[in-house]
C-alpha cells in the first residue's frame, strides 16, 4: 500500500457486480478495499485488522430486524471501531427510517469526538460528484 493509500472495510451485501464501477472508482482514488457481506463478517474483519474507514450499508442480512443500525448492533460496532482507532464510518443507506436516522444520530453524539460519522443516500452511489464527496468524508483524519 502507497502512503497516502487508505485502508477501507466496505460492509454491503449487494452483489459485487452491481458495486463494481463504485469499487474501480475508489481503487484509483488510492483505498485498499476489504470487504463483507454481513455484519458478522464486517465485525470479524474489524476485530482482525485495522482500517481507517468503515463504508456501512446500513441493511445487512444476520442481524436484528435486517438492520444493522439498530442502537444496540450499532453500539457494538462502534465500541469496536473507537478501540481499533477508525477515524470514518459512513453510513448508506436507501430506506429512509425514522428509527434508523434516531440511531445515526445517537451513535454520532456519543462517538463524533473519536469517529467521524457521516450519512448518505445509497440511490445517488454513481454520481460522480456524491463519490467526491464520499471520498472526503473517508480520507477524513
Amino acid at each position: 500500500m502507497g502512503a497516502d493509500s487508505v485502508t477501507l472495510l466496505w460492509v454491503d451485501d449487494d452483489s459485487f457486480d452491481s458495486l463494481d464501477p463504485l469499487a474501480r472508482r475508489l481503487r484509483r482514488a488510492n483505498f485498499h478495499l476489504d470487504r463483507a457481506v454481513d455484519y458478522t463478517e464486517a465485525m470479524a474483519k474489524l476485530s482482525a485488522d485495522s482500517f481507517h474507514s468503515i463504508l456501512l450499508d446500513v441493511i445487512l442480512p444476520r442481524a436484528k430486524g435486517s438492520a444493522v443500525l439498530t442502537y444496540d448492533l450499532g453500539m457494538i460496532l462502534a465500541d469496536e471501531a473507537a478501540k481499533k482507532g477508525v477515524k470514518n464510518i459512513v453510513f448508506l443507506s436507501v430506506v429512509q427510517q425514522e428509527e434508523v436516522f434516531e440511531n445515526y444520530y445517537t451513535l454520532k453524539g456519543k462517538y463524533d469526538e473519536g469517529i467521524n460519522f457521516s450519512y448518505l443516500d445509497k440511490t445517488r452511489l454513481l454520481e460522480p460528484h456524491f463519490i467526491d464527496d464520499m471520498i472526503g468524508r473517508l480520507r477524513k483524519d
